[in-house]
C-alpha cells in the first residue's frame, strides 16, 4: 500500500543486488520487466546466496547457516520465491534470482516490506533508511548518468537542421529564383519544439545585420527552374516550428515578402515554375533553343504573347507545337498543334511539364517540313541524359558530384561517348581511362559497361543519369559480377569483379574470395535473384559463367563451406518445437505408450535446445570464421554448425514455436524423404534424442521464417519435393510415431474469446482431405474437435503477408467484371480463396456470442500491421508522385536498393503497321 510503499520503498538500478546488511527485516522484491518476480521470503534466504552476500554478520545469521538453509528441501512455509510470468506462475530458485535481474533486459527491483514489519520512528518518511552510502551513491551515479543520455537523446530527437537562404543572395530570373553566388546557404540547428519567435532570434544570431529589418519566413524548394517559395511560417509568432510544418532539412527563405531585387515574387504550389525547352526560328532561318520557367497557372495565350516577341510578329501568328517523346524506346515523337482555341488553359491544363519540348515557328506551309516535325526528327535520333562526374574532386562548396546533360546520337558508341563527355568535363586524363555506368532508379547502381555498343544497346533511355568514374572499362568478352558474403544484409559490403565469359565458376570463386580477403578453400557461390534473395548454388564448377548464363551485374553470395559433390545439396537444419498442443488424434493411431513417452521426448527437445544455446559456436561470434567444417568427401553429414546461420528473417509476426539451429545435412537430390530424416537423426546435436524410427521426427521446408510445408510420403524424392539448395528444412521430434499420407493438413487452429478481439491458445489438427476437400466437411471436423454443434461456429483463415482473415465458407459472392456464368462451381479449401497449407493458422468463434455474425476474426496486431502495409504503401505513392514532378536534371538520389524494377520491351506494332501501309 502507499505507507509501506513510502516507507521501506527502495529502488536501484539494473545489476544492483542488495545484502543482507543492506535490507530491512523483511522484504518483497516485484520486477517491472516481463517475467514479474514476487516473493515473501526473508532477507536472510537472500543473503543465503554467495553472490548477493556483502557480511556475514545480518540479521538472519552467518553464510554458513544461510547457505544451509537455502538446501533445505523444501523451504518452509513463507521462505518461498515464485515468478509471475503472465498466467505462469511457479517457484524459483534462490541463486537464480540475480541471474534474472542482470543485463540491459533488466529494468529494475522494487523492493518493499509487509505492512505489519515494525519499523524504527526515524524511518518515517525515508526512503532510504538502512541503505548503505555505497549503494545511494551508485544509484545516484546511474540515475545521473541514465538522466544524461535521456537528455541527450531528447535533444537529438528534437533538432532541426534547417537552410536559410537570404533574399540579397538572389535575383529572379528564368520564372525562379536564382542564387547569385556558389556558395551554400547558411544552416541553422535549433529545437523544433521552440517558437517563431526563437527561431528568428536564432537567425539574427547567425546574421546580425537583419537587426531591426522585416522578417518574413517562407518556405522554399528547389525545382528544376529554380528556388521557388512555398507557404508563410512567420504569421503566427507563438507557433511552434513543428507546427509550422517545418522539419529536419527543411528550406526557408528570409525576405521582406514582397520583391527580390525589385521583382514581384509569386508564391505557392498553384504557381509553381515548369522547366520546357522551346524551339523557334531566328531570322536567318536558323534555330534557336531556349530553356525557360514559365508559371503553371500561366495560360497559353500567355505563352504565345512571349514568343512572338521573340519573333517579332503578332500573337495570332505563332503556331506552337508540342514534341511528345513516344513511351515506348522504338516509337516515334509525335507532333501535336496547340491551337488558338486553347489560349484561354492554364500550363497545367494543358499537363505540361518539366523537360516537355515546344516548338515556335511564324508561318506553316502545306507541303513544307514544319520546325516541330524537323524538332521530332531530331528528337527520334538525338537522347539527352545526365552524366554525373566522379572523375573530378569536390570542392569545399560541393556536397554531390556536378551534373551535365549531354544530348548524343542514339547510334553513338560508348567509347565516342565517352570522350564527349571527358572534354566537357575539362579532363584530359582519368586513371584506367575512365568507365561509364548507368544509374536506374530502382536497381541503382548497375556494372560498367563495355565501350563496343551503342548508347541503344546499352540500354540508355532519355533523363537516365550515367556515371562517368575512374577505373578500366570491361571488354565485350567480359563479364562485372558482384559478391559479398552471406548473410547478405542492408548494410553488407559488396566487391565487384571483371571476369572473362569463358572463366569457370571455380575460377570466378577463387577470384571473388581473394577480392574479399578471405582465407581457405572452403567456400562456395550462390545465386541471388532480382530482389537480391538467395537462390540456387552454383554447382558445377567446371561450367563456364557463360554457361551458367550469368548477366552484368549479377550479384553472388560467398557462403561457408565447401561445396556438396555433383548431385549432392546442402541443407541447414533447424529444431523447432512448436508451443501447440494437439488436439486431434493423429491419422497414423500412435501406440499406448506414447503418452509415457512424450514428457520424455520434450525433455530431450529441452535439452537439445540448452546444448545449442550454450555451444562455444553460438557464444562466439568471433570465430565464425575460423571453423571447419568437416570435409565433404569423408561423411555425407556436415556435423558443425557452417557460419552464423540464423532463421530466415520476416517482417511479420514470429512463428508459433522456437527455432533452433541443429547443423547441416548433404544429400542426394534424389534420395527419399525417409533417407533425409535418417540424416538428420545422425547429427551430433540430436545425440542425446531417443529415436526409435524416423517416424518419430517430422520434417518439413522452412518459407520465410516459418514452418511450412511438411515433407510427407516417406518414400518421395526430394526432387519430386521441389526441394533444392536454396531450401531450408525444421525438423520436429514427436512423442508419437507419424506416417501421413499426401492428402494431409497440417494446421492451428484457435478459438475467438466472445467480447474480445483476441484468441485463445493455439492447437494443432491433422485433417485428411482425401475423403471430402469442401468447408462444410472441415467445419464439421471441427465441430467434433471442439464439442461444439456445427451450426454455432464460424471459421476464417488467417493471411499473415495482408493481416486479412479469409471466410472459409461453401461459396463467396464473384466480383469484378468477369463474373463466370452459370453454376459455380465447388469451393475447395486447397484453391483460392482459401489455399489452406501446412502450417496456417484458422480462427474459430462461437456465434452464439455473435448471433449476427459482424465479428470480422481481426486483432488489434492486424489492424497495426495493416496501418504499417497502408504506410508503406502511401509512403511509395508518395515517393513515386514526388519523382513525378523532379526534371531529368534533379540531383535527387535513391537511398538504396528497398525494391527493385522490371523493364519489359513492348513493340510499337501501331507504328510497324503505319511504315508498312506507307509503304
Amino acid at each position: 500500500d502507499d505507507e509501506s510503499s513510502r516507507d521501506a520503498g527502495v529502488v536501484s538500478e539494473p545489476g544492483v543486488v542488495a545484502s543482507e546488511s543492506d535490507l530491512p527485516e523483511r522484504q518483497k522484491v516485484t520486477s517491472k520487466t516481463p517475467g514479474v518476480q514476487s516473493s515473501s521470503e526473508t532477507a536472510e534466504d537472500l543473503a543465503g546466496d554467495s553472490t548477493a552476500t556483502e557480511s556475514s554478520d545480518g540479521p538472519g545469521g552467518s553464510k554458513a547457516q544461510a547457505k544451509r538453509r537455502n538446501k533445505d528441501s523444501p523451504p518452509p512455509p513463507g521462505h518461498r520465491w515464485f515468478e509471475f510470468n503472465d498466467t505462469h506462475v511457479g517457484p524459483v530458485v534462490v541463486k537464480s534470482i540475480e541471474k534474472m535481474f542482470q543485463g540491459k533486459q533488466s529494468a529494475y527491483m522494487l523492493f518493499y516490506r509487509k505492512k505489519t514489519l515494525h519499523r524504527p520512528n526515524e524511518a518515517r518518511e525515508k526512503l532510504l533508511y538502512c541503505v548503505p552510502e555505497r549503494l545511494q551513491m551508485e544509484v545516484a551515479t546511474a540515475n545521473a548518468a541514465l538522466e544524461e543520455e535521456r537528455m541527450q537523446y531528447d535533444i537529438a530527437m528534437n533538432t532541426v537542421k534547417l537552410d536559410v537562404h537570404l533574399s540579397v543572395d538572389y535575383a529572379f530570373a528564368n520564372g525562379a529564383l536564382q542564387r547569385m553566388e556558389d556558395s551554400p546557404p547558411a544552416v541553422v540547428s535549433i529545437d523544433r519544439r521552440k517558437t517563431i519567435v526563437e527561431l528568428k532570434v536564432t537567425i539574427i544570431e547567425v546574421f546580425p545585420q537583419l537587426a531591426g529589418e522585416r522578417i518574413v519566413l517562407h518556405t522554399a524548394k528547389h525545382l528544376p527552374t529554380g528556388l521557388h517559395l512555398y507557404s508563410c511560417v512567420s504569421g503566427d509568432d507563438c507557433c511552434t516550428i513543428a507546427d509550422a510544418g517545418i522539419t529536419n532539412d527543411s528550406h526557408l527563405f528570409l525576405w521582406d515578402g514582397e520583391e527580390v531585387g525589385g521583382e514581384a515574387i509569386q508564391v505557392g504550389t498553384s504557381c509553381e515554375p515548369i522547366l520546357l525547352n522551346i524551339t523557334y526560328p531566328t531570322a536567318d532561318d536558323g534555330e534557336m533553343e531556349m530553356v525557360s520557367g514559365f508559371h503553371k497557372n500561366s495560360t497559353l495565350g500567355e505563352l504565345r504573347v512571349v514568343l512572338a516577341d521573340l519573333q517579332g510578329c503578332r500573337p495570332q501568328q505563332v503556331t506552337i507545337s508540342q514534341v511528345k517523346a513516344s513511351e515506348t524506346r522504338s516509337g516515334q515523337s509525335q507532333v501535336v498543334i496547340l491551337s488558338g482555341s486553347k489560349d484561354k488553359h492554364t500550363l497545367e491544363e494543358l499537363r505540361l511539364s518539366d523537360g516537355d519540348r515546344l516548338a515556335a515557328e511564324r508561318e506553316v506551309k502545306k507541303g513544307v517540313k514544319t520546325l516541330a516535325h524537323s524538332v521530332a526528327d531530331k528528337q527520334n535520333k538525338m537522347i539527352s541524359f545526365i552524366v554525373e562526374d566522379r572523375c573530378s574532386s569536390l570542392s569545399e562548396a560541393q556536397s554531390e558530384p556536378s551534373l551535365i546533360p549531354v544530348e548524343v546520337s542514339k547510334e553513338e558508341l560508348l567509347s565516342t561517348v565517352k570522350v564527349l563527355i571527358l572534354s566537357r568535363i575539362g579532363i584530359a586524363e582519368v586513371e584506367g581511362g575512365g568507365r561509364l555506368r548507368l544509374e536506374d532508379d530502382t536497381t541503382g547502381v548497375g556494372p560498367p559497361l563495355h565501350e563496343n555498343q551503342t548508347m541503344t544497346q546499352a540500354g540508355i533511355a532519355p533523363g537516365q543519369t550515367v556515371i562517368v568514374e575512374p577505373g578500366q572499362a570491361p571488354l565485350s568478352s567480359q563479364l562485372a559480377l558482384r559478391c559479398a558474403l552471406q548473410p547478405l544484409r542492408a548494410d553488407s559490403v559488396t566487391y565487384e569483379v571483371i571476369l572473362e565469359q569463358a572463366t569457370t565458376v571455380e575460377e570466378c570463386l577463387a577470384a571473388m574470395v581473394e577480392t574479399a580477403g578471405l582465407q581457405g578453400n572452403q567456400w562456395h557461390l550462390r545465386r541471388t535473384n532480382w530482389c537480391r534473395e538467395a537462390v540456387e548454388v552454383l554447382e558445377d564448377e567446371s561450367a563456364t559463367l557463360e554457361q551458367e548464363r550469368l548477366k552484368p551485374g549479377d550479384l553472388l553470395l560467398i557462403e561457408e563451406g565447401k561445396l556438396p559433390p555433383k548431385g549432392f545439396i546442402r541443407l541447414p537444419v533447424f529444431l523447432y518445437t512448436p508451443t501447440t498442443s494437439l488436439l486431434a488424434t493423429p491419422i497414423a493411431t500412435p501406440p499406448d505408450h506414447s503418452s509415457d513417452r512424450a514428457g520424455a521426448l520434450a525433455w530431450i527437445t529441452d535439452s537439445i535446445k540448452t546444448a545449442l544455446m550454450g555451444s562455444p559456436r553460438q557464444e562466439s561470434d568471433s570465430n565464425t570464421q575460423e571453423s571447419n567444417p568437416q570435409s565433404m568427401e569423408e561423411s555425407s553429414v556436415d556435423a558443425t554448425v557452417t557460419g552464423e546461420r540464423e532463421p530466415p528473417s520476416s517482417p511479420y509476426p514470429p512463428p508459433p514455436g522456437e527455432l533452433s539451429e541443429l547443423g547441416c545435412v548433404e544429400v542426394n537430390k534424389d534420395a527419399t524423404i525417409e533417407y533425409l530424416k535418417t540424416l538428420i537423426a545422425t547429427l551430433p546435436t540430436l545425440e542425446n534424442a531417443f529415436l526409435p524410427t524416423f517416424a518419430f521426427l517430422r520434417v518439413r521446408e522452412l518459407v520465410n521464417g516459418r514452418p511450412g510445408k511438411i515433407l510427407k510420403q516417406p518414400q518421395q524424392t526430394l526432387r519430386r519435393q521441389k526441394i533444392t539448395s536454396a531450401s531450408q528444412i525444421c525438423c520436429t521430434i514427436l512423442p508419437h510415431e507419424e506416417n501421413l499420407p499426401a492428402s494431409a493438413l497440417v494446421f492451428n487452429i484457435c478459438m475467438r474469446i466472445p467480447g474480445e478481439r483476441r484468441y485463445g491458445p493455439l492447437s494443432e489438427v491433422v485433417y485428411d482431405t482425401a475423403p471430402s476437400t469442401s468447408p462444410h466437411t472441415l467445419l464439421n471436423h471441427t465441430s467434433k474437435l471442439l464439442g461444439l454443434p456445427p451450426t454455432r461456429l464460424a471459421m476464417a483463415k488467417h493471411k499473415i503477408e495482408s493481416f486479412q482473415w479469409i471466410r472459409i465458407q461453401d461459396s463467396y459472392q464473384e466480383t469484378g467484371k468477369r463474373k463466370k456464368k452459370g453454376k459455380a462451381g465447388a469451393v475447395n479449401i486447397k484453391n483460392s480463396p482459401i489455399m489452406l497449407r501446412d502450417g496456417d493458422t484458422v480462427g474459430v468463434k462461437d456465434l452464439q456470442y455473435d448471433p449476427d455474425d459482424q465479428d470480422d476474426f481481426s486483432t488489434p496486431q492486424d489492424d497495426q500491421g495493416r496501418e504499417i502495409l497502408a504506410a508503406i504503401q502511401e509512403e511509395k505513392r508518395r515517393k513515386r508522385k514526388a519523382k513525378g514532378r523532379e526534371d531529368v536534371f534533379s540531383r535527387n538520389r535513391p537511398q538504396g536498393r528497398a525494391e527493385a524494377g522490371i523493364r519489359i520491351f513492348v513493340p510499337d506494332y501501331r507504328a510497324k503497321l503505319n511504315s508498312k501501309q506507307q509503304k
